[in-house]
């Protein structure tokens, strides 16, 4: 018993022995793996982190190449939707298509050349040099082709083909859009394609992809090719493979798609000090340090990014892409801070508001291309006058603001003010161009004019208003009469919507009499407003607070109804010739997109022949805005509808303009009241009837009131007058009494001073 009893406690004592070695070098041995575990663990997430990131950083850059060369590509094949447009508009007929094509390659930019196919042969190119081969190609029919054209046609929409090896060469990209025509039976039937080609060596040269090999990427542009379904490589590694990691971008093309692989030039297997951090981390210590450093790095590298990409997005959000200036949300920024630092430390500042005059006709006459870069030299002037601390803006398509800081005293900014009018004023050359864009200027002042941000530029815009009414190309201070005016028109405009809608607008009728027979050959519609208190209100009274609104659209479209109503309604009950009928237009109104429409629908409604309506266009508008409405006038014309300039002799209208299709000219109730008075008044008159008579133009004098103006008027032949010789505006119902008046009674009773 004693020796198993001995031998027991021996084995005890080796047990124990035996478990405190284990201890000993087991739990170093612990700690260490430990260790070497947690810093295997954390190199890993590190390393799948910084992975990730790079990977995150190729998709970016990926995605971020592939919607520039999406902008690009939809840039330029814009242009055959443009011509298909033009030719379904002209139903498959463009006369003067290479002219239209030089227009759309000069305003676009980097298209090699315009294509028609009717029938799907290639009838026509330009410019033509140099693929001559192509004329009669058959794209539909050809096997090469096919596919893509039939793509177009059948999902009837723009199609981006290739890149493609051309017959005559070269390597092109193929943007066509499928035209069809209507059939005359509610449908419509294939008439052919509108083509646009993009070399693609050009079309490389425009995009950014060339900055990715100095920024260390790799990249390869790519497509499946619908005849073979075999991947064709066009630019970037033309072979061989791209180092992982690979991400690929996909270029959506309107029935199409292009692939962008992008890679690093220099990839590496495993994040900066991986190896390291493993080597360190057998020392818990060190093991600790690195794993701290490593985690507050990553935040850090993450911050730097985020800063990166929000100082990118403020770019975006904070400046005009055009010129570069502070746009309209910046610019109230720090408007407002200016605000803040007034009422701080009592600084004064000025706001300046900037328009430009005539700056629409820039881009009618020379191409938004060159407004564009008029804008940028107007920028880089406004730039070049102020100070650092001051900010000049641009806030909308022609409209620039400066803001003026700590100005002592205020008395300065009008000579600050009239130095900047001077330099935006002077000629610029823009492609063997000289332009001379002046401008108008409004000057406010905080804290004198107020001290809230949009009231500020609303001041800045009423006292630019201002200088635009006194003859622009001046500096006009805001005052509070502006806002009082200002309170007014919009007082005045809200009556003026309620009388629409109440029908308190209504019209009376002058008559118009041949100077050859006495006859009534048309009435004026003239609009009149009955307000409360039944005193009526002359357009005088009321237009120029809607003028410059959509509301005169309304009002004008009423006018036409209620005209064309009355007059075709009274010449249904008319026995003899029937009356014309001429209406008075602002030039807002004739620039509607839905005017022409309202005018056939009024003409169809109400049974007037379009013949018998004459638009009586101010002298004004109609040489400043004529341009944006050839083609609404040549709709009308074809139609029958007559057009006329009203207050001829003003001094706006030009032989040039009389070149357009006008039907009469009516001379201003000035001219006609000066005509027996004053030697150069008469000579005015006596030269505007004989020129319009020259052009093939009727003449209408408008304010005759007195027999001795009649003769005079007689006697230089013109054609016919108006006025409260013959009789004043009446409603539609005393219309017909007074033609019989007028026609029963004859012109040389009227010489003689008989009035009707």
């Amino acid at each position: 018993m004693l020796a198993i009893k001995a031998r027991f406690q021996k084995t005890a004592r080796n047990t124990r022995h035996n478990l405190g070695g284990l201890r000993l070098h087991g739990i170093p041995i612990l700690i260490l793996g430990a260790a070497l575990a947690i810093g295997y663990t954390v190199q890993q997430v590190r390393d799948s982190n910084w992975r990730l990131e790079r990977h995150q950083q190729l998709d970016d850059v990926a995605h971020i190449h592939a919607i520039l060369l999406q902008r690009q590509l939809a840039k330029y094949t814009v242009a055959a939707h443009l011509l298909g447009h033009q030719l379904r508009e002209n139903n498959g007929e463009l006369a003067n298509f290479e002219a239209y094509a030089d227009r759309l390659i000069a305003e676009i930019g980097g298209i090699t050349n315009l294509q028609l196919a009717p029938g799907g042969v290639i009838s026509r190119i330009h410019p033509l040099p140099g693929h001559e081969a192509a004329l009669g190609y058959d794209i539909v029919t050809n096997q090469y082709l096919r596919g893509g054209s039939m793509k177009a046609i059948e999902s009837r929409t723009l199609t981006v083909i290739g890149p493609l090896n051309l017959i005559q060469g070269g390597v092109g990209i193929f943007g066509r859009y499928p035209v069809f025509l209507p059939d005359g039976r509610g449908g419509d039937v294939f008439w052919g394609l509108a083509s646009v080609l993009i070399m693609l060596d050009d079309f490389l040269a425009s995009t950014q992809l060339g900055l990715l090999t100095e920024q260390g990427y790799r990249y390869r542009l790519w497509r499946m090719a619908p005849e073979t379904g075999e991947k064709t490589v066009f630019a970037g590694e033309l072979e061989g493979e791209l180092a992982a990691p690979v991400t690929t971008a996909t270029v959506s093309l309107p029935n199409e798609a292009w692939f962008l692989d992008l890679a690093f030039a220099a990839p590496q297997s495993h994040s900066p000090g991986y190896f390291i951090g493993l080597a360190l981390s057998g020392l818990i210590g060190a093991g600790l340090a690195w794993i701290a450093y490593l985690y507050l790095r990553l935040p850090e590298r993450l911050r730097h990014q985020v800063e990166r990409q929000t100082r990118q997005l403020e770019a975006i959000a904070f400046y005009d892409e055009l010129t570069g200036l502070p746009n309209r949300k910046l610019f109230i920024d720090r408007l407002t801070q200016a605000i803040h630092r007034q009422h701080r430390g009592g600084q004064a500042f000025a706001l300046i508001y900037v328009d430009l005059d005539m700056f629409k006709n820039v881009n009618d006459t020379l191409g938004h291309s060159v407004g564009d870069r008029l804008l940028v030299a107007i920028a880089n002037r406004l730039t070049d006058c102020i100070r650092k601390s001051d900010t000049a803006a641009r806030i909308g398509g022609d409209e620039f603001t400066v803001l003026l800081m700590d100005i002592q005293p205020p008395a300065n900014v009008a000579q600050l003010a009239n130095n900047l009018l001077a330099v935006l004023g002077a000629p610029i050359e823009i492609d063997n161009h000289t332009i001379q864009c002046t401008a108008s200027i409004g000057v406010t002042l905080c804290p004198d004019d107020g001290e809230d941000p949009e009231q500020l530029l609303n001041n800045g815009d009423l006292a630019m208003y201002r200088a635009k009414q006194l003859g622009k190309n001046n500096v006009q201070f805001f005052s509070g009469a502006m806002h009082d005016e200002a309170e007014r028109r919009r007082v005045l405009y809200d009556r003026v919507v309620a009388a629409l809608a109440e029908e308190a607008l209504f019209l009376v009728y002058q008559p118009v009499v041949s100077l050859t027979t006495g006859k009534v050959v048309s009435v004026e519609a003239l609009l009149r407003w009955r307000r409360d208190g039944g005193t009526v209100a002359l357009p005088a009274e009321f237009i120029p607070a809607i003028a410059d609104t959509n509301l005169i659209t309304q009002v004008g479209q009423y006018v036409i109804r209620h005209a064309v109503r009355d007059i075709g309604a009274m010449n249904r009950d008319r026995r003899g010739d029937p009356i014309g009928l001429s209406v008075n237009l602002s030039s807002r109104e004739f620039n509607h997109p839905d005017f022409f429409e309202a005018v056939r629908n009024a003409l169809g409604r109400y049974s007037l022949s379009p013949a018998l309506l004459t638009l009586e266009i101010p002298e004004a508008a109609f040489s400043e805005r004529l341009t944006g409405t050839r083609t609404g006038l040549e709709t009308l014309g074809q139609a029958g509808v007559g057009l006329s300039i009203d207050h001829f002799g003003t001094g706006y209208a030009s032989l040039r303009d009389l070149r357009h299709p006008v039907l009469a000219v009516k001379i201003d109730i000035s001219l006609v009241a000066g005509i027996n008075t004053d030697e150069d008044t008469f000579k005015l008159s006596s030269a505007a009837i004989a020129m319009s008579h020259l052009l093939g133009i009727r003449v209408v004098a408008n304010g005759v009131e007195t027999p001795a103006q009649l003769e005079t008027l007689q006697g230089l032949g013109c054609d016919m007058a108006q006025g409260y010789l013959f009789g004043g505006p009446v409603a539609p119902g005393e219309l017909p009494a007074l033609i019989r008046r007028i026609e029963d009674s004859d012109l040389d009773n009227q010489q003689a001073g008989s009035l009707v």
